[in-house]
């Protein structure tokens, strides 16, 4: 009889919080009794492996990523690669917010995905529910919260002086930056050719706000129409037009669409 495959928890993290991961990676291994994998590089990747053809090969059963996000590990490429990797395998990623860094303050494009705070029992709870409905758990496991949170205070009294907290700056972003940025990710999966033509352009120094009219065939422009309506029922500043060419009076399926955006938004674009 084949061996069953174990469904692969994900922790993405960097090394200097490998303390932390280690702390998860028990409480989930001794709560679901061993009937899960779960993978962390510090710890999963041994001298002498290909790391990237182990990372992706425990995406490819991977339930759920969990992402320990913090001041420090934000700023780290590779917490973008894997979270990036894993969202284009529709796994579910969620960012774990500690160390001084809330879900109030997670950066685009981390502030798309259903984070939470690490200190937030709601939020652990959820993760495990998560957990347990992947792997068929017939029961959702007693979580020691008190525990739990004396571990994560010792880890972060530790770490926190050692890692100058208060000499990092915290991404800040408007409260309805979060809607903006849904809306844009959305215009992106619909057209993603036209998304990148906003993007290189507005990468653009010498670009301003409004940019030069930009071709978009009819039939494309109306499956974005009511996101580009939303995003004006957000930001006042956004502004949009499309103007299609009179054509010796028959349809002219091809026209040009004009945007005038916030500097808000202009950086979002550049940024997802």
């Amino acid at each position: 009889m084949p061996e069953l495959i174990k469904k692969t928890i994900f922790l993405s993290h960097i090394t200097e919080e490998k303390e932390l991961t280690s702390i998860f990676q028990q409480l989930i291994e001794d709560s679901f009794f061993g009937q899960v994998h779960v993978f962390t590089s510090s710890f999963s990747i041994k001298p002498g492996q290909r790391w990237f053809d182990e990372i992706e090969e425990n995406l490819k059963n991977s339930a759920i990523m969990i992402v320990f996000c913090s001041p420090k590990s934000i700023q780290r490429p590779w917490i973008s690669f894997e979270c990036g990797a894993g969202w284009q395998k529709n796994i579910n990623v969620i960012p774990l917010c500690h160390s001084g860094l809330t879900v109030d303050t997670l950066p685009s494009p981390l502030n798309l995905l259903e984070g939470g705070n690490i200190s937030d029992k709601n939020k652990i709870t959820d993760i495990f529910e998560i957990i347990k409905n992947e792997i068929g758990f017939n029961r959702l496991p007693i979580i020691d919260f008190d525990s739990l949170f004396k571990k994560i205070n010792e880890f972060e009294n530790k770490y926190l002086p050692a890692n100058n907290k208060n000499t990092i700056d915290l991404p800040q972003r408007s409260p309805l930056s979060s809607i903006i940025s849904k809306i844009l990710l959305e215009i992106k999966k619909i057209n993603s050719g036209f998304f990148e033509r906003l993007k290189t352009m507005y990468k653009d120094p010498k670009m301003g706000l409004t940019l030069p009219p930009v071709p978009l065939i009819y039939y494309s422009y109306k499956s974005l129409k009511c996101h580009l309506y939303e995003l004006r029922k957000h930001d006042n500043n956004f502004h949009f037009n499309y103007n299609v060419p009179s054509h010796s009076g028959t349809f002219n399926p091809y026209g040009n669409l004009i945007l005038t955006v916030s500097p808000e938004v202009k950086q979002l674009i550049v940024e997802l």
